[in-house]
């Protein structure tokens, strides 16, 4: 193993690499793309497809060059050897994924503190998710709170703070979800005492908008690097065999 991970570990450390390119290309793409709720998710799933066209083309040429070691006799065949070089590729983000659940389960100021910057780092290094990754989070989690709220809301009476904080939760879509929470926030604020259906819509609105946690999504980081590990061991065994998939048609390489 241990000559195994010196042999390949510029392999690893390129795939790596790759994957901090398309992390500064997902996030500018992500930020800028912010307010346009379906344009942030279709950016997101094209800077996947674009993350994951990357490193199968650079397993793929690892694979094509090993096949000619392996027709030789020189090499032994290892079908799975793609998906060990995507897997250690990925240990940054499966290390600081275990650290940052085991911390947040701790729950001591301290290891919140650990899980808060392991969730940001591991943010910052995946960059190519980040319009899913906000658009998982407010389907599942902020998106029922605010319906919740606005239906209390519905029935809480005319004034002035309850019609403008329905105009502007009406106007929540993902990646503005937090800007309509805090405005709605300190319109009911000097109101919530005096109604019980304000109170309860603002109960709802500061649930919104300090979920998730950690502990609910902390799995998520683990989970986008299957795909990656499957494009790897796909990507290499087609290489080895000297199968190309791109192009108008699939085909075998001469």
């Amino acid at each position: 193993m241990i000559a195994f991970l010196k042999e390949h570990s510029y392999n690893m450390v390129k795939l790596f690499l790759n994957q901090i390119g398309m992390t500064v290309f997902g996030t500018m793409l992500a930020l800028a793309l912010s307010r346009h709720a379906d344009l942030l998710v279709i950016s997101g799933i094209f800077s996947v497809i674009f993350f994951l066209v990357l490193d199968y083309m650079a397993l793929w040429e690892i694979g094509a060059k090993d096949k000619i070691r392996i027709d030789g006799g020189r090499l032994k065949p290892m079908s799975y050897k793609g998906a060990i070089l995507s897997f250690g590729a990925n240990l940054p983000n499966l290390i600081l994924t275990l650290l940052m659940a085991l911390c947040a389960f701790i729950g001591t100021s301290v290891s919140e503190s650990i899980s808060i910057t392991c969730n940001a780092i591991l943010r910052l290094l995946n960059g190519m998710y980040l319009g899913i990754i906000k658009f998982f989070e407010y389907t599942v989690y902020v998106s029922p709170k605010i319906e919740s709220a606005v239906s209390v809301l519905s029935g809480a009476g005319t004034s002035s703070e309850v019609i403008d904080s329905l105009a502007i939760l009406e106007k929540a879509q993902v990646g503005n979800s937090v800007e309509p929470i805090v405005s709605s926030l300190r319109l009911l604020e000097d109101t919530a005492a005096s109604s019980p259906e304000i109170a309860e819509a603002y109960s709802f609105l500061e649930a919104a908008y300090s979920t998730p946690v950690i502990a609910d999504i902390w799995w998520w980081f683990i989970v986008i690097t299957i795909p990656t590990i499957l494009t790897g061991w796909l990507a290499y065994y087609l290489g080895s065999k000297n199968i190309r998939i791109f192009g108008r048609f699939s085909r075998s390489a001469k």
